[in-house]
């Protein structure tokens, strides 16, 4: 329903009206991110930093893209930070999850500002891809999650723990994180996600497409 009135020769306003729509109905949640600037994961001395260069890499877009004229990556290692203390803006996932990650405000109106009337398009292409990603998880009997913070604590049985600031410099405004312990978070775009990618990240023996 809201795909179509996106669709329809409506007044730019209505538009991203049914854009705010689409992303308070299906899984999405906009976040308020807080003024906090979190120093990169290098500075912060941890051991971790000197593995980040031998993570696994995503299965889809392992190469850095243009978003909207700005670089972005799916790196595991770009999004590495150092321990925060902002308690109440971080998530805390130790167990297999898929982690839905959409713009924030903040974000939509800078896309509104740089996109135009293009947005809504932007936004119904993901909301598509999302859908589609969501019904592939739910054949695994995965847990999903819309990220309503900015920092995830990934715990794994050994005792390794993991920061990811979702709002890195290079972060895509949607994006999917999978978790699978102790297998490392696998950062990945919705856009060219397919079943066997979920397939192999969560190691199933069956999924239903």
């Amino acid at each position: 329903m809201f795909t179509n009135c996106l669709k329809r020769r409506l007044p730019f306003s209505m538009k991203i009206l049914c854009l705010l729509l689409i992303l308070t109905t299906f899984l999405f949640a906009c976040r308020q991110n807080p003024p906090v600037e979190s120093l990169p994961f290098e500075a912060s001395g941890n051991k971790l930093a000197e593995e980040a260069d031998t993570m696994t890499f995503p299965l889809v877009g392992e190469t850095p893209e243009s978003q909207s004229g700005r670089e972005i990556s799916f790196r595991l290692s770009d999004y590495l930070v150092r321990p925060v203390t902002h308690t109440d803006q971080t998530m805390i996932a130790d167990h297999p999850m898929a982690i839905f990650v959409y713009p924030s405000e903040a974000e939509i109106r800078q896309l509104q500002l740089e996109l135009g009337e293009d947005l809504a398009m932007v936004a119904d292409d993901n909301a598509f891809y999302f859908s589609q990603a969501s019904n592939w998880l739910d054949s695994l009997q995965m847990q999903r999650i819309v990220l309503d913070r900015r920092y995830i604590e990934f715990s794994q049985p050994d005792g390794k723990v993991l920061f990811l600031d979702t709002r890195s410099r290079k972060a895509p405004y949607w994006n999917l994180i999978l978790f699978n312990p102790p297998k490392d978070p696998l950062i990945v775009s919705p856009v060219g996600l397919t079943p066997e990618d979920l397939h192999r990240y969560f190691d199933s023996k069956s999924l239903v497409n």
